[in-house]
């Protein structure tokens, strides 16, 4: 196996009301306008590549500092194709780690993952599907999430995969720079 490279970047996120949101907020208060982008936090994306195919994804949030954050729940996605499948993409998820700050959230009896858990299998089996499609490779993905706190709800959602509006642009953020992070390890790799 190669050695390992890394690629981490701060982004910070902003909110935006949707034009649902929007709309309704104007109706309520005619005397408002839609709001701006909102600057709600700075998201630390790391990527660490083992070649072009196994990649640990480490995603935490702070709006303030960038003090290095602990590990959170980890989840891995595997990517296959199986020659039975027709060259379809199999993708294999299973959580790895639970840490204590997740098991205090308010869970149904029973239940066996938190919002961190249930973003990170989430985001890992995105990553392998995207990887697949833009890149034609098969891969492994780890996904640690260590955001916790206030913020945790409205930027994760909630451990049933319900999510709001900023939980969607959040999403879409994460992955996003998560891909781009990777896609360029990939491309280095290869040079």
């Amino acid at each position: 196996m190669p050695a390992p490279s890394t690629a981490a970047v701060r982004v910070p996120f902003y909110y935006t009301a949707s034009g649902v949101n929007a709309a309704a907020e104007a109706r309520a208060d005619r005397a408002s306008a839609p709001e701006d982008a909102v600057f709600i936090t700075n998201v630390f994306i790391e990527v660490v590549a083992f070649g072009t195919r196994f990649f640990w994804v480490h995603v935490s949030e702070s709006p303030t500092n960038q003090s290095v954050p602990q590990l959170g729940a980890c989840s891995v996605a595997v990517g296959l194709q199986l020659s039975g499948d027709g060259g379809r993409l199999s993708i294999s998820s299973s959580q790895l780690m639970e840490f204590e700050a997740a098991r205090q959230q308010d869970m149904p009896t029973g239940t066996n993952s938190s919002v961190q858990s249930t973003f990170s299998t989430s985001l890992g089996q995105r990553l392998v599907r995207g990887i697949a499609k833009r890149l034609g490779a098969q891969a492994t993905v780890y996904v640690n999430c260590a955001i916790e706190g206030e913020r945790c709800l409205p930027l994760l959602g909630t451990d049933g995969g319900s999510g709001f509006d900023m939980t969607f642009q959040f999403g879409a953020l994460v992955y996003e720079e998560s891909y781009r992070l990777i896609a360029q390890r990939c491309v280095c790799a290869c040079v």
